[in-house]
């Protein structure tokens, strides 16, 4: 199910759940600005479990997000999963696309690209459902 090619494979037992980066859809990816070389470089994925849940998986190097304390001193490279609401899910997406806007055409992104149709079918729907 995974598209990653050079994807980790990353479990998590969360309230009685177990969150599966390889038996999950990737969403949306998204690569931070710096270079991979440069410490502060990361990657994100947003995945939704085969039962509807969202979550992030993360990988970067030390002063990342995903930095994590070396064995001897200092920060090095990680990676993380972490279970998101679907409103925590929304708002990584919309924060995500307003990273992009400038540089990206959002709205012809083909997945997992982020863009607004995926958003649309995927938050706009649902809230709408919400309010009936």
């Amino acid at each position: 199910m995974n598209q990653r090619k050079d994807f980790l494979i990353m479990q998590r037992l969360y309230e009685d759940y177990l969150y599966d980066t390889e038996n999950s859809k990737i969403i949306a990816e998204y690569e931070s600005r710096f270079f991979p070389s440069n410490f502060n470089y990361y990657k994100e994925w947003l995945y939704q479990a085969p039962n509807g849940k969202f979550f992030l998986y993360g990988e970067g190097n030390g002063s990342s997000p995903y930095g994590c304390p070396a064995y001897d001193s200092g920060m090095e490279a990680g990676a993380d999963l972490r279970p998101l609401t679907f409103d925590e899910a929304k708002k990584w997406y919309q924060n995500t696309l307003d990273k992009l806007y400038r540089v990206d055409d959002i709205m012809d992104g083909e997945d997992p690209e982020p863009n607004y149709p995926t958003y649309c079918r995927l938050f706009k729907k649902n809230d709408e459902k919400e309010k009936e």
